[in-house]
């Protein structure tokens, strides 16, 4: 298990949030990887009521080997 964080962007240079996740990487025999994460910390009010609509949601992923870390965003 390691930690992450999970970004809740309106654009490109506005970050809504920002949320510390523990999170678990696998790979199986042919490379896949799956990930399984949860909320590091309670959240407060305001930070639930977030996650109270439907939103899509997508992640990005990059193309890491294991054991690496994510470039420092620019």
């Amino acid at each position: 298990m390691g930690q992450a964080s999970l970004e809740w962007w309106a654009n490109r240079e506005i970050c809504l949030e920002k949320y510390g996740i523990d999170i678990t990487v696998t790979a199986d025999e042919v490379g896949t990887w799956q990930a399984t994460g949860r909320h590091a910390n309670l959240l407060d009010t305001t930070q639930r009521e977030g996650w109270d609509f439907p939103a899509p949601v997508r992640v990005q992923t990059s193309g890491l080997a294991a054991g690496t870390s994510p470039p420092d965003p620019e």
